[in-house]
């Protein structure tokens, strides 16, 4: 007998792989709209305060490539990964909880093609996902809503003072921003208690990809970016929560 869950599993997994080309072009109108190259504004700013050459030059290392399409093998390779990872956050979820977390599921994977295509994450996908964490943890859908509160805070705070230091000592755009939020809207669904456990599967997966990649183009230099990582790692720890006491009910 195939209960409610399991549809929710099933059907949201493939949802979510069929909404890929969707999202692949709702995400090159999202980049489109934005200022990829945030470094030369930067620039700007700086040479109206007066900077010297040196502070300038070192704001330039910090410039983003421009948006590119994703190819059709690249955007199978997230459908896969996407549907995977949104079944197991449906795994023993229901009704409005179910449904939020679909929602998610398709925020995330827009977010990651975002990311993947101009390394950059749009704030009006992230802000109103990391709220309907909160919200969710208020009406007693998800954890406490203290560990969600706490884990926003923590999950945002720590990547960016991480993502600061990077770029002072390096003078290289490393960690941007948006993965520092994406950390934070991880922490307001799933709590403070699984950020360490987030971060960890993260770079796991983000390490697995720069292998791929290596071996597909060993020639090739390419940077590869967290924030897709981060997106799956977070729907795999909300598929633990259904299994936890005081998860996703």
């Amino acid at each position: 007998m195939i209960e409610s869950s399991d549809i929710w599993l099933l059907a949201g997994g493939a949802v979510v792989a069929a909404s890929v080309p969707i999202l692949h072009r709702v995400a090159g109108w999202m980049l489109a709209g934005m200022d990829t190259d945030w470094a030369s504004s930067a620039r700007d700013w700086a040479a109206l305060a007066g900077a010297g050459p040196k502070i300038l030059s070192a704001l330039e290392p910090l410039s983003l490539p421009a948006p590119q399409p994703l190819t059709p093998r690249h955007q199978a390779c997230v459908g896969v990964a996407a549907a995977s990872a949104s079944s197991v956050a449906l795994w023993n979820v229901t009704g409005f909880a179910a449904a939020a977390v679909l929602a998610l599921a398709l925020g995330l994977t827009l977010a990651s093609i975002c990311d993947l295509r101009g390394r950059l994450i749009p704030d009006a996908l992230i802000l109103p996902l990391a709220a309907l964490g909160l919200v969710l943890a208020t009406l007693g859908y998800s954890v406490p809503v203290e560990a969600s509160a706490i884990g926003l805070v923590a999950g945002w705070g720590s990547l960016w003072l991480l993502s600061v230091l990077y770029t002072l000592v390096t003078r290289r755009h490393g960690l941007g921003l948006g993965d520092a939020k994406l950390l934070g809207l991880a922490g307001a669904w799933a709590g403070w208690q699984l950020l360490p456990s987030i971060a960890l599967v993260a770079v796991l997966l983000a390490i697995m990809a720069a292998i791929l990649i290596a071996k597909g183009r060993p020639s090739t230099k390419m940077a590869v970016p967290l924030g897709p990582s981060l997106a799956f790692a977070t729907l795999l720890a909300l598929g633990t929560l259904g299994r936890l006491p005081g998860g996703l009910l």
